[in-house]
C-alpha cells in the first residue's frame, strides 16, 4: 500500500516495471502503464526438449538424449511459456539472417527487467527467454532446466509472421535456475553453436550436478569452440567462490561484489522512482541519499557500463564512475547499511519488483540485469 491505500501487484508479464518502457495504455486491473513492447512479443507453450518423457518429435530434438533433465514424475510434461521479442527494425526489414539472444531465465523477465529497450533499435537481432523451474514453486521442492531446439525457435519465427527466416545463435545466457537450461540445450546438442559469440553466466556459476552424473557446466564449457567469449557476472552468493569450474582462457570476470553499495545505490534508485510515478511510494518514504540521486537525473538504462570491460562502447561511463560524480558522492557517503536494509524492506513490502525479496544481495541479484543486461546481450563480444 502507499499512504494507506492499498495498490495491487504490478502485473510481472505486462505492466511497465521501467520508466522507459511505460506504453500510453493503462492497465485497469492495477491503473499502472502497459509496457509498450508488448505487441512485438510472442509466446509460445513449447514441450521441454530436456524432458526424456516427451516424444522428441513434438520438439525436433535429436535422440536419445545425452542429459536428460531431472524432472519429478508429476512434474513431466508441463509445457514452458517461451517468449520472444522482434524489435520493429527487423520485422519491417529483415535480415538475410537474424542473430537470436537465448536469455536462460526464471520465466518474466523479458518484462520484468525491461529487456526490450535493449534491442528495440536493433536491425538484426532477437531475443527470446526460455523460463526455468526453482524450487518452491512446485511439489516436490526441486529445480530443474528447460531447453530449446532449432526447430522450436523456427516455430517461434512463423508465429511471429517470420516462417522461414534464417537465424543463427549469437549469444547464450543463463540468469538463476536458467543456467541448468543453458548446460542442457549444449550439453544435449539442441541448438547449433557454430555462429555462437558469447556465453554469460548472470551470477549463476555452479557445478550443475544434475543431472547425473553431474558436472555439466564444465562439459558446456568443453563444448564451446575456441571463438566464443564467455563473461561471468560475479554479484552474490549465486556465484559461489572460489570458482567451481575452470573458465576457458581470455574469459571476462565483472567482478561487482566489490562495487556492491554503488550498484545497490542504482538499482534501489531506479526502483523507487518508478515505485514514485505509480503512487506504490510517497516521495517522503524514499529515503534521502536515494531521493538525492534521483533528483541528479539517473542515467538512461544502457548508458553505464558496469565496469571497465566494458567502458569504451558506454556512452555514459562505468557504474564506479556515475557513484563517484561530484554530486552523486555525497548521497552514497550517507548510504549506511540501515538504510540500504530498510529499503529493501520497503521495495519488499510494495512489491515493486514482482517478487518479495528483502535482501540487498537479492536484489542485487535480481537488478543488475536490468542496468548492464545491454552490455554483451546485444552486442558482440
Amino acid at each position: 500500500m502507499s499512504n494507506g491505500t492499498p495498490r495491487p501487484p504490478r502485473d510481472i508479464e505486462q505492466d511497465a516495471f521501467y520508466l522507459d518502457v511505460e506504453g500510453a495504455t493503462i492497465n485497469p486491473a492495477t491503473q499502472c502503464a502497459l509496457n509498450k513492447f508488448i505487441p512485438l512479443r510472442t509466446t509460445l507453450d513449447l514441450e521441454n526438449p530436456l524432458d526424456a518423457s516427451v516424444p522428441a518429435a513434438n520438439t525436433g530434438r535429436p535422440d536419445p538424449l545425452t542429459r536428460p533433465e531431472a524432472i519429478p514424475t508429476a512434474q513431466l510434461g508441463t509445457k514452458a511459456g517461451t517468449k520472444m521479442f522482434v524489435p520493429q527494425p527487423v520485422t519491417a526489414n529483415p535480415p538475410d539472417v537474424v542473430k537470436v539472444s537465448l536469455f536462460y531465465c526464471v520465466g518474466s523477465e523479458m518484462n520484468r527487467h525491461g529487456l526490450e529497450v535493449f534491442f528495440e533499435s536493433l536491425p538484426d537481432r532477437v531475443l527470446i527467454t526460455v523460463p526455468g523451474r526453482e524450487a518452491g514453486w512446485v511439489n516436490p521442492a526441486v529445480a530443474w532446466g528447460i531447453g530449446i531446439t532449432g526447430q522450436q525457435i523456427d516455430e517461434l519465427f512463423t508465429a511471429a509472421g517470420m516462417a522461414g527466416q534464417k537465424w543463427q545463435v549469437a549469444v547464450m545466457a543463463g540468469y538463476s535456475t536458467g543456467y541448468r537450461g543453458v548446460n542442457g540445450t549444449i550439453n544435449n546438442g539442441l541448438v547449433p553453436l557454430d555462429k555462437l559469440e558469447t556465453l554469460i553466466f548472470y551470477d549463476a556459476l555452479f557445478r550443475g550436478d544434475e543431472p547425473a552424473p553431474g558436472g555439466n557446466t564444465a562439459l558446456m564449457l568443453s563444448a564451446l569452440g575456441p571463438g566464443v567469449t564467455t563473461v561471468v557476472y560475479d554479484v552474490t552468493v549465486g556465484t559461489p567462490h572460489p570458482f567451481s569450474v575452470t573458465l576457458p582462457q581470455g574469459s571476462i570476470i565483472i567482478d561487482l561484489k566489490a562495487n556492491r553499495t554503488p550498484l545497490v545505490g542504482l538499482i534501489f534508485s531506479r526502483i523507487l522512482e518508478k515505485g514514485v510515478s505509480d503512487n506504490y511510494v510517497q516521495p517522503a518514504e524514499v529515503p534521502a541519499p536515494f531521493q538525492t540521486l534521483i533528483n541528479n537525473k539517473l542515467p538512461s538504462r544502457g548508458l553505464l557500463a558496469s565496469s571497465n570491460a566494458r567502458a569504451g562502447v558506454a556512452f555514459g561511463g562505468t557504474l564506479h564512475d556515475w557513484a563517484n560524480s561530484p554530486a552523486n558522492h555525497p548521497a552514497f557517503a550517507a548510504l549506511t547499511a540501515a538504510i540500504i536494509n530498510n529499503t529493501a524492506q520497503l521495495i519488499a513490502d510494495r512489491n515493486l519488483t514482482g517478487w518479495p525479496t528483502t535482501l540487498p544481495g537479492g536484489l542485487a541479484h535480481d537488478g543488475f540485469i536490468p542496468e548492464f543486461g545491454w552490455e554483451y546481450l546485444t552486442t558482440s563480444p
